[in-house]
């Protein structure tokens, strides 16, 4: 057994993001961080007691100079409550949970096996098919080919049928050739002597012709 090749977590998180997994994951649990409405009230009540929006001349700054001074003062404590809520989403929310851990064991999975191909282990084999039992190739159904063989047998039925014609044919020649050695010049049925067929009646010579073989 060949040694099982070791994925490293580079590997995987480099495959996600060039995958867009990562991304995906991200943005879904960024909708579920802004419905979370005790940090939004929470980031409002910091913006609304920073000092730099309440100090002497913040009305003569800029929107920009106002913005950056807002940012300095609160963003730390603005990003701790953010990651704290990121984190439970991760945690608690069990459709996050479950997509990440999914994502990631596809990932993983196609990495440790870029050619799709899963190799049967023991405990996975089929079943052994007897000789006698047909096996179902890829793409039909038993019934199928149940049907298939009822076709068959129905295609191999004139076949028989001039089997039957041939022996009845040949029994015939026999009889015929035993009938001469043994003196017997009866004629066959629907046939004279002289090879003129049988007429249906005594009648007279005027009577129509019995066709061959309904004498």
């Amino acid at each position: 057994m060949g040694k099982e090749e070791k994925i490293s977590e580079e590997e995987v998180i480099s495959k996600l993001k060039d995958d867009g997994d990562f991304d995906r994951i991200r943005l879904n649990i960024v909708r579920l961080l802004k419905l979370n409405e005790d940090l939004r009230n929470n980031i409002s009540l910091a913006v609304k007691e920073c000092a730099a929006l309440n100090h002497v001349g913040a009305e003569n700054m800029t929107a920009r100079q106002l913005c950056d001074a807002i940012h300095d003062e609160i963003s730390e404590n603005v990003m701790v409550q953010i990651s704290d809520g990121l984190w439970k989403i991760i945690r608690s929310d069990e459709s996050i949970k479950t997509e990440i851990t999914e994502t990631v064991q596809s990932v993983y999975d196609k990495l440790l096996n870029p050619k799709g191909e899963s190799p049967i282990s023991s405990g996975e084999r089929q079943p052994n098919v007897s000789d006698g039992e047909g096996r179902e190739p890829p793409g039909f159904s038993l019934q199928n080919h149940t049907t298939s063989n009822h076709d068959i047998s129905r295609s191999e039925k004139p076949g028989v049928e001039s089997n039957l014609e041939r022996q009845r044919e040949s029994r015939w020649s026999n009889g015929s050739a035993k009938t001469e050695e043994d003196g017997d010049t009866s004629p066959p049925p629907g046939f004279t002597l002289q090879g003129k067929r049988k007429r249906a009646s005594d009648g007279n010579d005027d009577d129509p012709d019995i066709p061959p073989g309904f004498g």
